[in-house]
């Protein structure tokens, strides 16, 4: 006999990474510049510029705690990714 809880199983839901986005934000300087407001970054795309700033940090500051305070600017991400955001949608 078996006493142990069964393990849950994890399915596809609607908060799966695929799905998660992250803030960019926009300076008032950046929407002159670049037309653009604030938006949305995939999630990937948010780690990918994070792992690129990860090294020039003091302290690690965890890519969730990142995304809290208001994620990248757009300028921000184009810089560290080498080209514009290419997952970069408008806040509704």
């Amino acid at each position: 006999m078996n006493l142990l809880p069964k393990q849950p199983t994890r399915e596809h839901d609607d908060t799966s990474v695929q799905d998660k986005r992250a803030p960019c934000h926009v300076a008032p300087e950046e929407h002159n510049s670049t037309g653009r407001g604030p938006g949305t970054i995939s999630w990937a795309e948010h780690l990918q510029a994070w792992s690129a700033l990860r090294p020039a940090l003091q302290q690690a500051l965890p890519a969730e705690q990142l995304a809290a305070q208001g994620g990248f600017s757009y300028d921000d991400l184009t810089a560290l990714l080498g080209h514009e955001p290419l997952t970069w949608e408008p806040t509704p």
